[in-house]
C-alpha cells in the first residue's frame, strides 16, 4: 500500500497510474500498484511515480502533471518546484519488498527482480540459430545448452581459421611445385 492507498498490487513489475482530468479540470491520481524505479515528491512529500513508461509512449505521473498548465501536486495542490525531488527513501523501501519471478515464481526483492528476470533458468528463449530461417525451437533457458548442441541448424564451425590455411598454403607450396612441374 503506497500513500495510504489500500490497493494492492496486481503486478510485481509496473505501476499503472491513472492521471486524468476530472471535470473541474484537476489532475486525479490513482496509483494501483506499487511503481517501480524512480519516485518524485512535492514540498510535502506527497509522492508521483516519474519513472518511464512501459515503452507504449505513455508519460509517467510526474512528466503529465508538469506538463499541464501551472504543474500543481494532485494530493496537496502546492506548486511543484522547477527542478524534481526525488523520495530516494520511498524508492529504496520499495526496492526491498518482496516480487515473484513471473518465469519461475520465485521469491526475489522488487530491485532486482528485472536482473533475475533477465538470466532466469526458466525464462523462455529461442535457439541460437534460428536465424536466416534456421531452428524455431524454443524452450527454457535451462534447456538451451543441450538444445544446441544436438540442433540441426546449429552452426558448423571450421577446423582451420583463415590464417591457418595462409600459413599452411606457403608452407606446402614448394611441395605442390615438385609434384606439378
Amino acid at each position: 500500500m503506497l500513500g495510504g492507498v489500500g490497493i494492492p498490487p496486481r503486478s510485481p513489475r509496473h505501476s499503472v497510474t491513472s492521471c486524468r482530468r476530472t471535470r473541474c479540470g484537476r489532475i486525479r491520481t490513482l496509483v494501483t500498484e506499487v511503481p517501480a524505479g524512480r519516485i518524485e515528491q512535492c514540498t510535502l512529500g506527497h509522492l508521483l511515480c516519474s519513472g518511464p513508461g512501459d515503452g507504449d509512449g505513455t508519460l509517467s505521473c510526474a512528466s503529465q502533471v508538469r506538463a499541464g498548465r501551472g504543474p500543481k501536486c494532485p494530493v496537496c495542490r502546492r506548486s511543484l518546484s522547477s527542478t524534481s525531488i526525488r523520495a530516494l527513501s520511498a524508492e529504496q523501501s520499495i526496492a526491498i519488498l518482496p516480487a515473484k519471478c513471473c518465469h519461475c515464481s520465485s521469491s526475489v526483492a522488487r530491485g532486482s527482480l528485472r536482473t533475475h528476470e533477465a538470466a532466469c533458468p526458466r525464462a523462455l528463449v529461442m535457439c541460437a540459430a534460428k536465424d536466416d530461417g534456421g531452428c524455431r525451437w524454443t524452450g527454457p533457458r535451462e534447456d538451451q545448452d543441450t538444445h544446441e548442441a544436438t540442433c540441426i541448424y546449429g552452426k558448423v564451425e571450421a577446423p582451420w581459421t583463415h590464417t591457418q590455411v595462409q600459413v599452411l598454403t606457403l608452407h606446402l607450396e614448394p611441395y605442390v611445385r615438385t609434384l606439378n612441374p
